[in-house]
């Protein structure tokens, strides 16, 4: 039998994790099923599992608030038991870097507000705003090669890219970034739901 890992999501500390799931208790419930998990881990060797946060609008520039919280309920926990996505919106593009130890080395987000332009929050021009931003956060810390992760809505919806892709890897490397690899990791289904309407489409 192969490696097994689990992805447990908690995309906050107690309050707000309650907040973006609108359940209460969500919280302590994964805080209880990690400490299951970590018994169960010391008698299957090729078990293995993760914290997955995702960073969105409600709680961006909170990670490491909710990595502190998480810690005194999981005095073992670090910062490397979390599996880090980027969740990108028509409001705002957010970029995030971490080391082949799964630190966060660099992270940022450019919001609408920051393009004084509405109409530029789901844009190319957005998409490299953020990737040049990111990219000087990475070279002051000493960082020039990267390995890139793309990934489209997938599932039933768009499995094709959004504007702001390949604009994004430009600016990358036009900043001095070297992309070692490039990885589409958009979610294909496997009979799984249906698109609305049949095979002439969705009546309007």
């Amino acid at each position: 039998m192969g490696n097994a890992i689990v992805l447990m999501s908690l995309d906050g500390y107690r309050e707000l994790e309650d907040h973006i799931r609108g359940v209460s208790g969500n919280y302590d419930k994964v805080i209880s099923l990690y400490k299951e998990f970590s018994e169960l881990k010391k008698s299957h060797k090729n078990f293995d599992f993760k914290l997955g946060y995702t960073i969105i609008g409600l709680n961006q520039g909170k990670f490491l608030k909710t990595v502190e919280e998480v810690k005194k309920d999981l005095p073992e926990v670090s910062i490397t038991d979390f599996h880090v996505n980027i969740g990108a919106t028509s409001e705002s593009y957010y970029g995030n870097n971490r080391d082949l130890s799964s630190n966060i080395v660099a992270d940022k987000k450019v919001a609408i507000e920051e393009l004084k332009a509405g109409r530029l929050g789901s844009s190319p021009r957005a998409a490299m705003d953020a990737a040049k931003k990111l990219a000087e956060e990475l070279a002051d810390k000493g960082i020039s090669a990267i390995h890139v992760k793309v990934r489209a809505a997938g599932g039933i919806k768009s499995k094709t890219l959004g504007p702001g892709a390949k604009p994004a890897l430009r600016a990358l490397e036009r900043a001095g970034l070297k992309i070692l690899s490039i990885e589409n990791v958009t979610p294909i289904p496997h009979d799984g739901c249906k698109r609305k309407g049949g095979r002439k489409g969705r009546r309007m």
